[in-house]
């Protein structure tokens, strides 16, 4: 199947889910999201700075989780479409938000950080493999934005999803960012 026709057919399949699936989703998700992270930040020397994504069209649901985050008082970021890559903007609750040409909710008016400084990053994804390959929505945003990700290891890449979106064959090209893992209701 070529990349169109998957993201066609997954897509279509987030947005014929209930509001009832996808909080279940999310709450899931943030189950495994606190598990890895709570190990995370007691290693952790100095005050993580997180990168996440604010759901769109069916995306898993980041809020539990989010909030989850923020109560233990890491620092988040939230993407902005910057030409053909994306700024990562520090986010609070009370952040001020616009909605960008894509309709994509974004922070403004609060402090950026360089995407090399960020030390975990949640990806969204339509489609993902076990390999760690990510189908993203085609703009390549993410693709151009950790490009600098072949020649070290961090931030850590985690892509977010549903389980029906991993996929055994996923076309990928040179340009393709691979994750380090997947977060679904288990993990990958």
């Amino acid at each position: 199947m070529d990349k169109q026709a998957l993201r066609k057919k997954i897509k279509a399949k987030r947005l014929a889910l209930s509001a009832a699936e996808l909080e279940a989703a999310a709450q899931r998700f943030c189950v495994q999201l606190q598990s890895y992270f709570t190990q995370v930040i007691a290693k952790a020397e100095t005050q993580l700075k997180i990168g996440i994504y604010l759901a769109n069209k069916g995306e898993l649901d980041l809020t539990p989780s989010i909030k989850w985050l923020w109560q233990k008082a890491l620092s988040l970021y939230a993407p902005v479409l910057a030409n053909t890559a994306l700024n990562f903007h520090e986010w609070h609750p009370y952040t001020e938000t616009v909605h960008n040409q894509f309709g994509l909710i974004e922070p403004t008016h609060s402090p950026m950080i360089a995407a090399a400084d960020l030390d975990y990053v949640l990806v969204p994804l339509v489609a993902f493999n076990r390999q760690g390959q990510r189908l993203g929505m085609g703009k390549g945003y993410y693709d151009r934005t950790f490009a600098f990700r072949r020649d070290c290891s961090t931030p850590i890449l985690i892509g977010c999803a549903y389980t029906f979106q991993e996929v055994t064959d996923l076309p990928t090209e040179s340009h393709d960012m691979p994750l380090d893992f997947i977060l679904t209701s288990n993990f990958y």
